[in-house]
């Protein structure tokens, strides 16, 4: 069952080494890297030597690929999955700005999943970024690639917590691809049940 345009807005992938690839991938402009426009950019500060932008000018989070909850697609597997608009989970950041809207798991069972759609890494390492809101009937999620565990996070807090952000590290040595799945694998002890509610994920290139 697939559900409305809940959130999977896939950004650019293109990143080398922290830049942004503006054509090839050596982050060349092939067509113009040694005209007169590309020495034009360099004098002005406006790229490097390679015609690459500086890191210092980029927004402080370099997304590789960005989804949320509203806006994108999601395939429910397991369970029952509803968006929700609440104005207290506001999520937001430099680079974007969602306001009061998050999905989660109706049906609070253990194995409940959602998938997000089909997601193509390179080798490197990656920083997974979860937005959620914690609470007393927080689960514990897991996130996939394919059937590779990305780790799990808690969604248990003993007070309700909006805007909260779990971090995960993924480093794979060749090129992978596959659904990027949220999945229920249990609660915390002091949870009164399975409850997920996530708001956005973000998979940004860090290395």
């Amino acid at each position: 069952m697939t559900i409305r345009r809940i959130s999977m807005q896939a950004e650019s992938a293109n990143l080398t080494n922290g830049y942004p690839i503006l054509a090839d991938s050596n982050g060349l402009l092939s067509s113009v890297a040694a005209g007169t426009a590309a020495a034009a950019r360099l004098a002005l500060g406006l790229v490097d030597a390679l015609d690459r932008m500086p890191t210092a000018m980029m927004p402080s989070r370099e997304l590789s690929h960005y989804f949320h909850a509203l806006y994108d697609e999601i395939t429910i597997v397991a369970g029952t999955w509803t968006s929700y608009l609440d104005a207290s989970q506001t999520d937001k950041d430099i680079a974007i700005s969602v306001s009061g809207s998050h999905v989660y798991n109706s049906s609070h069972l253990n194995n409940d999943e959602i998938h997000f759609g089909s997601l193509t890494l390179n080798a490197g390492t990656y920083k997974i970024i979860i937005c959620c809101i914690k609470s007393g009937d927080g689960g514990i999620a897991e996130i996939l690639l394919g059937t590779t565990s990305l780790g799990t996070f808690d969604n248990y807090a003993a007070s309700t917590t909006y805007n909260a952000v779990g971090v995960l590290t993924y480093s794979p040595t060749a090129r992978v691809t596959g659904n990027l799945r949220l999945k229920v694998t249990g609660k915390n002890a002091s949870s009164a049940d399975y409850i997920i509610r996530v708001s956005r994920i973000e998979i940004i290139r860090t290395a």
